[in-house]
């Protein structure tokens, strides 16, 4: 019974965890207006990877910033 009841803590703690990380997004599922977005105001920059978090996608460079984007391409924030 104690078997049992750790098994289904760790379960539901590993399931809760996956629940709240973030999507990586695969470049070519990412919305053009995203990208266009992104890189009008950071031509020099390449995108390094994209992630998928309440809606608005986390766009990280290569040059350190991390940029929140909406599916539509309005910036919301920017991050170093």
């Amino acid at each position: 019974m104690k078997k049992l009841i750790c098994l289904v803590f760790a379960l539901s703690t590993f399931a809760s965890a996956n629940l709240f990380a973030d999507w990586i997004v695969p470049m070519n599922q990412v919305p053009r207006s995203v990208i266009n977005a992104v890189k009008q105001y950071f031509p020099q920059a390449q995108i390094w990877m994209v992630e998928m978090d309440d809606g608005l996608y986390k766009v990280k460079l290569n040059n350190g910033l991390e940029v929140e984007v909406t599916p539509y391409g309005q910036i919301i924030e920017i991050d170093d």
